[in-house]
């Protein structure tokens, strides 16, 4: 179970699953959580975006020990502000049922970085009524539960990355449906080993090598994976994943046609870098 669940959730259900996770007095009663809320809602997330890689820059650059000191209080800070966990599409569909308040809005990530503009941002919560307070010329697209569900099938099929976001853990405030050459959290990870700005899931992927035929030695599954978790092998004609770079994230699951890929638990494997 990852370090989150052990303090917010129940009954052994994973922290995202736990209905009181998404109790809006959550933010309305915890002074602290409000102004992270208002930080990544209102006019501050810009430079949110902006000052977290900048931080995270420069203290991948310092020599040791200084580096991983600074890296282990970043990943202190990282619970008390804006960070999340990857979900599969199946995990990312029950945090609908249990989210209220469905809105999708822009990607800053990917409109800071010079992407096209895409509303593939799902939020919850309290940001429905803060975000055209804080952001009135952004446009906000009002979902019901089966539309956000439908969006979440697209953007799987567009092959983005689901992960669960929270402001200060564990409340819920949105699913980031990315890529990661536009998605903040998942480089502070990649790149400077800030492991907690996007946790790896509770999933990893198992190739069942009696199903994989190498798709003729082009393995659709590896141009999913963007975390260089998925090797071909030509003699075998199989693919191998590495369960230490895998994030569990599914995409990979998806692409195969011939269903040799599946998520088991990682909680059940041995892995060095668990999280």
């Amino acid at each position: 179970m990852c370090d989150i669940c052990e303090k917010h959730s129940k009954n052994s259900v994973k922290w995202y699953l736990n209905a009181e996770n998404y109790d809006d007095d959550l933010v309305w009663k915890d002074k602290a959580r409000y102004k992270v809320t208002i930080d990544v809602t209102g006019y501050n997330l810009e430079y949110y975006i902006f000052s977290t890689t900048k931080k995270a820059k420069f203290v991948h650059k310092l020599p040791e020990p200084f580096k991983s000191i600074l890296i282990a209080i970043a990943n202190r800070k990282a619970y008390k502000l804006h960070a999340g966990q990857v979900v599969p599409l199946e995990d990312a569909l029950k945090i609908v049922d249990l989210a209220h308040n469905h809105i999708v809005i822009p990607c800053y990530c990917r409109r800071l970085l010079g992407g096209k503009e895409e509303l593939s941002c799902l939020n919850f919560g309290v940001v429905r009524d803060l975000w055209p307070k804080y952001k009135p010329d952004d446009q906000v697209l009002e979902l019901t539960r089966n539309e956000t569900k439908k969006m979440l099938r697209e953007w799987d099929q567009k092959g983005y990355i689901h992960a669960v976001f929270w402001t200060k853990t564990p409340y819920v405030m949105a699913i980031c449906n990315c890529e990661k050459k536009y998605c903040t959290a998942m480089k502070n990870r990649l790149l400077f080993n800030i492991r907690n700005s996007f946790k790896k899931s509770h999933y990893v992927a198992r190739v069942n090598e009696e199903f994989c035929d190498g798709c003729g030695g082009k393995p659709k599954c590896i141009s999913k994976c963007q975390f260089n978790a998925i090797r071909y092998t030509a003699k075998k004609n199989v693919v191998t994943i590495d369960v230490e770079k895998c994030f569990g994230c599914g995409l990979c699951r998806e692409a195969c046609d011939r269903n040799a890929i599946t998520l088991v638990n990682r909680e059940g494997i041995e892995i060095k870098a668990m999280w």
